[in-house]
Protein backbone atom coordinates (compact mmCIF):
# COMPACT_ATOMS: atom_id res chain seq x y z
CA UNK A 1 0.00 0.00 0.00
CA UNK A 2 1.66 3.21 -1.19
CA UNK A 3 1.50 6.58 0.52
CA UNK A 4 -0.92 7.91 -2.12
CA UNK A 5 -3.43 5.15 -1.25
CA UNK A 6 -2.66 2.89 -4.22
CA UNK A 7 -2.80 -0.81 -3.35
CA UNK A 8 -0.69 -3.00 -5.66
CA UNK A 9 -1.39 -6.73 -5.63
CA UNK A 10 1.13 -9.05 -7.30
CA UNK A 11 1.94 -12.74 -7.38
CA UNK A 12 0.52 -15.79 -9.13
CA UNK A 13 -2.63 -17.86 -8.75
CA UNK A 14 -5.91 -17.17 -6.98
CA UNK A 15 -6.51 -14.67 -4.22
CA UNK A 16 -7.82 -16.25 -1.01
CA UNK A 17 -11.61 -16.16 -0.58
CA UNK A 18 -12.89 -14.55 2.59
CA UNK A 19 -16.17 -15.14 4.42
CA UNK A 20 -18.88 -12.73 5.53
CA UNK A 21 -17.55 -12.50 9.10
CA UNK A 22 -13.87 -12.16 8.18
CA UNK A 23 -12.31 -8.77 8.87
CA UNK A 24 -10.66 -8.58 5.44
CA UNK A 25 -7.23 -8.84 3.91
CA UNK A 26 -6.22 -5.29 4.70
CA UNK A 27 -6.69 -5.03 8.44
CA UNK A 28 -7.00 -1.47 9.68
CA UNK A 29 -6.06 -0.04 6.27
CA UNK A 30 -9.48 -0.52 4.62
CA UNK A 31 -10.25 3.20 4.53
CA UNK A 32 -6.72 4.11 3.35
CA UNK A 33 -7.06 2.32 -0.01
CA UNK A 34 -8.00 4.75 -2.80
CA UNK A 35 -7.11 2.71 -5.89
CA UNK A 36 -6.20 -0.89 -6.73
CA UNK A 37 -3.78 -2.25 -9.32
CA UNK A 38 -3.80 -6.02 -9.75
CA UNK A 39 -0.71 -7.28 -11.55
CA UNK A 40 -0.59 -9.87 -14.33
CA UNK A 41 -0.32 -13.37 -12.86
CA UNK A 42 -3.13 -13.04 -10.33
CA UNK A 43 -5.90 -15.34 -11.59
CA UNK A 44 -8.90 -14.45 -9.40
CA UNK A 45 -10.33 -11.71 -7.22
CA UNK A 46 -11.43 -13.49 -4.07
CA UNK A 47 -14.81 -13.36 -2.36
CA UNK A 48 -15.19 -10.25 -0.16
CA UNK A 49 -11.71 -9.13 -1.28
CA UNK A 50 -12.41 -5.37 -1.23
CA UNK A 51 -15.64 -5.30 0.77
CA UNK A 52 -16.12 -2.03 2.65
CA UNK A 53 -13.10 -0.36 1.04
CA UNK A 54 -15.25 2.73 0.85
CA UNK A 55 -12.65 5.11 -0.63
CA UNK A 56 -11.65 3.09 -3.71
CA UNK A 57 -12.21 5.15 -6.88
CA UNK A 58 -10.52 2.93 -9.49
CA UNK A 59 -9.55 -0.71 -10.05
CA UNK A 60 -7.24 -2.12 -12.71
CA UNK A 61 -7.84 -5.79 -13.56
CA UNK A 62 -5.31 -7.71 -15.73
CA UNK A 63 -6.11 -10.27 -18.43
CA UNK A 64 -4.84 -13.10 -16.20
CA UNK A 65 -7.91 -12.79 -13.93
CA UNK A 66 -10.62 -15.30 -14.86
CA UNK A 67 -13.10 -14.93 -11.97
CA UNK A 68 -14.47 -12.37 -9.53
CA UNK A 69 -15.78 -13.72 -6.23
CA UNK A 70 -19.03 -12.91 -4.45
CA UNK A 71 -19.27 -9.51 -2.71
CA UNK A 72 -15.78 -8.72 -4.01
CA UNK A 73 -16.44 -4.99 -4.40
CA UNK A 74 -19.36 -4.59 -2.00
CA UNK A 75 -19.81 -1.03 -0.70
CA UNK A 76 -17.05 0.50 -2.83
CA UNK A 77 -19.14 3.66 -2.64
CA UNK A 78 -16.80 5.89 -4.69
CA UNK A 79 -16.05 3.45 -7.54
CA UNK A 80 -17.63 5.07 -10.61
CA UNK A 81 -16.46 2.82 -13.45
CA UNK A 82 -14.80 -0.53 -14.08
CA UNK A 83 -13.58 -2.41 -17.15
CA UNK A 84 -13.61 -6.19 -16.75
CA UNK A 85 -11.38 -8.01 -19.26
CA UNK A 86 -12.87 -10.61 -21.58
CA UNK A 87 -10.81 -13.37 -19.95
CA UNK A 88 -13.10 -13.21 -16.89
CA UNK A 89 -15.55 -16.11 -17.20
CA UNK A 90 -17.52 -15.76 -13.94
CA UNK A 91 -18.71 -12.91 -11.75
CA UNK A 92 -20.37 -14.16 -8.59
CA UNK A 93 -23.45 -12.84 -6.77
CA UNK A 94 -23.38 -9.47 -5.02
CA UNK A 95 -20.02 -8.67 -6.66
CA UNK A 96 -20.85 -4.95 -7.02
CA UNK A 97 -23.53 -4.74 -4.35
CA UNK A 98 -24.08 -1.24 -2.99
CA UNK A 99 -21.60 0.53 -5.29
CA UNK A 100 -23.64 3.73 -5.20
CA UNK A 101 -21.51 5.77 -7.62
CA UNK A 102 -20.99 3.06 -10.25
CA UNK A 103 -22.07 4.57 -13.59
CA UNK A 104 -20.21 2.46 -16.18
CA UNK A 105 -19.42 -1.26 -16.34
CA UNK A 106 -17.86 -3.04 -19.27
CA UNK A 107 -18.84 -6.69 -18.91
CA UNK A 108 -16.60 -9.42 -20.37
CA UNK A 109 -17.64 -11.28 -23.51
CA UNK A 110 -17.18 -14.71 -21.93
CA UNK A 111 -19.47 -14.71 -18.89
CA UNK A 112 -22.53 -16.94 -19.17
CA UNK A 113 -24.62 -15.60 -16.28
CA UNK A 114 -25.40 -12.41 -14.40
CA UNK A 115 -25.82 -13.70 -10.87
CA UNK A 116 -28.24 -12.69 -8.10
CA UNK A 117 -27.97 -9.08 -6.91
CA UNK A 118 -24.76 -8.45 -8.87
CA UNK A 119 -25.65 -4.78 -9.38
CA UNK A 120 -28.17 -4.26 -6.57
CA UNK A 121 -28.12 -0.70 -5.15
CA UNK A 122 -25.95 0.65 -7.99
CA UNK A 123 -27.99 3.83 -7.87
CA UNK A 124 -26.20 5.65 -10.73
CA UNK A 125 -25.98 2.74 -13.18
CA UNK A 126 -28.37 3.84 -15.92
CA UNK A 127 -27.44 1.47 -18.76
CA UNK A 128 -25.52 -1.74 -19.32
CA UNK A 129 -24.78 -3.94 -22.33
CA UNK A 130 -25.42 -7.65 -21.73
CA UNK A 131 -22.92 -9.68 -23.80
CA UNK A 132 -24.03 -12.37 -26.25
CA UNK A 133 -22.28 -15.00 -24.10
CA UNK A 134 -24.84 -14.57 -21.29
CA UNK A 135 -27.65 -17.14 -21.22
CA UNK A 136 -29.01 -16.65 -17.67
CA UNK A 137 -29.96 -13.59 -15.61
CA UNK A 138 -30.69 -14.39 -11.97
CA UNK A 139 -33.00 -12.88 -9.37
CA UNK A 140 -32.72 -9.19 -8.49
CA UNK A 141 -29.62 -8.80 -10.69
CA UNK A 142 -30.31 -5.06 -11.02
CA UNK A 143 -32.50 -4.46 -7.95
CA UNK A 144 -32.63 -0.82 -6.79
CA UNK A 145 -30.31 0.32 -9.55
CA UNK A 146 -31.17 3.23 -11.85
CA UNK A 147 -31.28 1.16 -15.04
CA UNK A 148 -33.80 2.78 -17.40
CA UNK A 149 -33.55 0.34 -20.31
CA UNK A 150 -32.38 -3.27 -20.64
CA UNK A 151 -31.49 -4.98 -23.90
CA UNK A 152 -31.60 -8.77 -23.81
CA UNK A 153 -29.48 -10.42 -26.54
CA UNK A 154 -30.50 -13.50 -28.51
CA UNK A 155 -28.40 -15.78 -26.28
CA UNK A 156 -30.43 -15.28 -23.07
CA UNK A 157 -32.82 -18.18 -22.44
CA UNK A 158 -33.35 -18.08 -18.66
CA UNK A 159 -34.45 -15.15 -16.48
CA UNK A 160 -35.25 -15.48 -12.77
CA UNK A 161 -37.05 -12.43 -11.25
CA UNK A 162 -34.11 -10.41 -12.57
CA UNK A 163 -35.78 -7.00 -12.79
CA UNK A 164 -37.74 -6.83 -9.53
CA UNK A 165 -37.40 -3.49 -7.71
CA UNK A 166 -35.80 -1.75 -10.71
CA UNK A 167 -37.82 1.39 -10.00
CA UNK A 168 -36.32 3.42 -12.90
CA UNK A 169 -36.63 0.71 -15.54
CA UNK A 170 -39.01 1.90 -18.28
CA UNK A 171 -38.43 -0.69 -21.02
CA UNK A 172 -37.12 -4.21 -21.47
CA UNK A 173 -35.93 -4.76 -25.04
CA UNK A 174 -35.20 -8.14 -26.63
CA UNK A 175 -33.19 -9.08 -29.71
CA UNK A 176 -35.53 -10.23 -32.49
CA UNK A 177 -33.45 -13.41 -32.87
CA UNK A 178 -34.07 -14.45 -29.25
CA UNK A 179 -36.01 -17.75 -29.21
CA UNK A 180 -37.08 -17.62 -25.53
CA UNK A 181 -38.41 -14.08 -25.03
CA UNK A 182 -39.99 -11.15 -26.79
CA UNK A 183 -40.83 -7.58 -25.83
CA UNK A 184 -44.06 -5.71 -26.47
CA UNK A 185 -44.28 -2.04 -25.44
CA UNK A 186 -41.31 -2.60 -23.13
CA UNK A 187 -42.91 -5.56 -21.30
CA UNK A 188 -41.17 -8.95 -21.25
CA UNK A 189 -43.06 -12.02 -22.54
CA UNK A 190 -42.26 -15.57 -23.55
CA UNK A 191 -41.50 -15.85 -27.25
CA UNK A 192 -45.00 -17.17 -27.99
CA UNK A 193 -46.67 -14.43 -25.93
CA UNK A 194 -48.38 -16.76 -23.46
CA UNK A 195 -46.30 -15.86 -20.36
CA UNK A 196 -45.91 -12.34 -19.01
CA UNK A 197 -42.48 -12.40 -17.33
CA UNK A 198 -41.77 -8.85 -16.19
CA UNK A 199 -43.33 -5.41 -16.25
CA UNK A 200 -40.80 -2.54 -16.01
CA UNK A 201 -40.81 -1.01 -12.53
CA UNK A 202 -40.65 2.59 -13.78
CA UNK A 203 -43.30 2.30 -16.50
CA UNK A 204 -46.19 4.65 -15.70
CA UNK A 205 -49.95 4.58 -16.16
CA UNK A 206 -52.46 1.88 -16.99
CA UNK A 207 -51.82 -1.51 -18.58
CA UNK A 208 -54.00 -4.06 -20.36
CA UNK A 209 -52.65 -7.59 -20.42
CA UNK A 210 -52.80 -8.78 -24.04
CA UNK A 211 -55.16 -11.50 -25.23
CA UNK A 212 -53.41 -14.85 -25.36
CA UNK A 213 -51.52 -14.55 -22.06
CA UNK A 214 -52.24 -17.65 -19.95
CA UNK A 215 -49.67 -17.18 -17.17
CA UNK A 216 -48.23 -14.29 -15.15
CA UNK A 217 -44.78 -15.13 -13.85
CA UNK A 218 -43.93 -14.75 -10.15
CA UNK A 219 -42.96 -11.19 -9.17
CA UNK A 220 -43.89 -9.94 -12.65
CA UNK A 221 -45.26 -6.66 -11.23
CA UNK A 222 -43.06 -6.51 -8.13
CA UNK A 223 -42.10 -2.95 -7.19
CA UNK A 224 -44.11 -1.33 -10.01
CA UNK A 225 -45.07 1.73 -7.97
CA UNK A 226 -45.90 3.85 -11.07
CA UNK A 227 -48.49 1.36 -12.35
CA UNK A 228 -51.99 2.69 -11.63
CA UNK A 229 -54.30 0.07 -13.15
CA UNK A 230 -54.21 -3.42 -14.69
Amino acid sequence: LKTDGKLVISGSGDMIDLGYFDKGHWGGYTESIKSVEIKEGVTSIGAYAFRNCVKITSVSIPSSVTSIGENAFESNNLLDSIIIPDEVKSIEQYAFYSCYELMYVKLPNNITAIKSCTFTLCKKLSSIIIPESVNSIYQYAFKDSCITSIYIPKSVSRIYFAFGCCSKLEAIKVAVENQAFMSEKGVLFSHDGTILYAYPGGKKGRYSIPYGVTEIYGFAFHGCSELSYV
